[in-house]
């Protein structure tokens, strides 16, 4: 789960959706890394968890959406999400220690702070 800084952004070549919505829209019933969220409710519960902790937004990208992936899953699915930092150093933190959490949970290496304005979230 790497982080990047300067203008770099993991949205700027990828397809993405606003995570909520996303999910909302979706009729798959295990849409967002189905091996971390038992279901789209427990995606939404992250997603908003991340919102309310200072995410200026929350982004899916990487989404399965093929004919094969609709037709098994009843809709799309993705294990990605791309969060937009806040400029405030307390969110930030906040946001950081969420993002801890999941990398050691995955066996991930974990990134500090140094001014990037997005983190990447996958889910292997």
């Amino acid at each position: 789960m790497p982080g990047r800084c300067g203008s770099f952004s993991y949205l700027q070549n990828s397809n993405y959706f606003e995570a909520k919505d996303w999910l909302n829209e979706n009729k798959n019933a295990f849409p967002l890394a189905s091996n971390r969220f038992n279901s789209k409710e427990d995606a939404l519960k992250f997603v908003d968890n991340l919102y309310k902790n200072g995410a200026q937004g929350v982004y899916v990208i990487n989404v399965y959406q093929d004919s094969r992936t609709i037709k098994d899953e009843n809709g799309p699915y993705a294990d990605t999400l791309v969060v937009k930092l806040p400029p405030d150093k307390d969110n930030r933190k906040k946001l950081f220690d969420i993002y801890t959490d999941e990398t050691k949970r995955e066996g991930f290496d974990t990134v500090s702070d140094f001014g990037q304005s997005e983190l990447l979230f996958w889910w292997d």
